[in-house]
């Protein structure tokens, strides 16, 4: 029975031990996901921010460039007076129209937020209506009307390009924002990965230290509970042979210093009648009976001790002869009164000798 209880404990700590290891290298596989998810994710995010952010901005700078130059060409045509120089910029003019569409194309390309969407829409507007406004310009200024065509770039034409201008401005303010909120997001991810790291290291270091506590634990309660199976009689948990040669070299020892002490050795008489006419599993009710009533009448500073089978020792502390004789008249009185034994009674006596130490 010791062992196999010992097979059990040992095992149950060898599933303790083995879950608890299985959960905190789940928890340390967690704790590197997240933090390897967090940083793919906000690099993930932060890259595909920075890169649409530059080219749209970019392509908005384009834009902007597109109209300055579209101006100077025809502030240039305005003012030149030969053919050939003013058939130049208006090609340069056109040019730069082309130049503009495409860098405005590029972007509504891209992958773009309602926002986005909604300054392009109006930049687009803006050029259709400019469109016609511009070519009315070019052509007063390439047929010489320069009054006519200085007043309607000033009046009309110019104030669309102006617009068409501050769409764009908005549109590199908004990739401005994009970029600053991206930023925002990115340190809001972090503080949340942070606290799921923070959580399942504390969670891994609290659950390595309950399972170091549990284990150390369960490992003094088994060595306690082993040595006193080592120095107990499993039957009736009195002290065993070894733990009685035990106490009494411990007496031996004391006796020097007055402390004299008796023995008693006793033995059961017809046990094995009992035995044969009753079964063994009687037998042992029997005897944890009279471990308890031997309990019951020595003092408990004395040591009752089953040495095996019938025969128990009875070591009494401090006693004279004649103090020693009455204890063992006690214990065969303790022993006259019938067992109940699986509702039969059974009478049961005993025989005894007595040694005294150190006489």
């Amino acid at each position: 029975m010791p062992s196999q209880l010992y097979g059990q404990q040992n095992t149950g700590i060898g599933k303790s031990i083995f879950v608890g290891f299985f959960v905190i290298l789940t928890l340390m596989i967690a704790l590197i996901f997240v933090g390897l998810n967090f940083v793919v994710e906000t690099n993930k995010r932060l890259h595909a921010v920075v890169e649409n952010n530059n080219v749209k901005t970019q392509l908005a700078n384009t834009i902007q460039g597109t109209l300055a130059q579209r101006a100077l060409s025809l502030h240039a045509v305005s003012v030149a007076s030969d053919d050939f120089e003013k058939e130049a910029e208006r090609l340069r003019f056109d040019a730069f129209g082309a130049r503009y569409v495409q860098a405005r194309d590029s972007i509504e390309n891209m992958p773009l937020t309602p926002e986005e969407k909604a300054i392009l829409a109006d930049m687009r507007q803006l050029t259709k209506e400019a469109r016609p406004e511009l070519q009315a310009v070019m052509d007063l200024a390439l047929g010489g009307q320069h009054e006519v065509m200085l007043e309607q770039l000033r009046n009309e034409a110019m104030p669309r390009q102006r617009r068409i201008g501050e769409q764009a401005d908005a549109f590199i303010l908004l990739q401005q924002r994009q970029a600053a909120q991206a930023l925002r997001n990115a340190d809001a991810a972090y503080v949340q990965a942070k606290a799921w790291i923070l959580s399942l290291s504390i969670s891994t270091v609290t659950l390595g230290f309950l399972i170091t506590f549990f284990v150390s634990r369960r490992v003094s309660n088994q060595g306690r509970q082993l040595a006193e199976q080592a120095l107990s009689d499993p039957l009736t948990n009195l002290p065993n042979r070894l733990q009685l040669l035990e106490r009494l070299q411990q007496k031996i020892d004391r006796a020097g210093d007055g402390a004299p002490f008796a023995v008693m050795l006793m033995d059961l008489d017809h046990f094995k009648e009992v035995n044969d006419a009753l079964g063994h599993e009687s037998g042992d009710l029997l005897l944890q009976q009279v471990g308890a009533r031997l309990i019951e009448t020595v003092r408990p500073d004395d040591t009752i001790a089953r040495l095996g089978g019938d025969e128990f020792v009875i070591v009494l502390h401090a006693l004279s002869r004649e103090n020693a004789a009455k204890t063992a008249e006690k214990v065969l009185a303790s022993l006259d009164q019938p067992f109940q034994i699986d509702q039969q009674s059974i009478d049961v006596g005993a025989s005894l000798g007595i040694s005294l130490f150190p006489d």
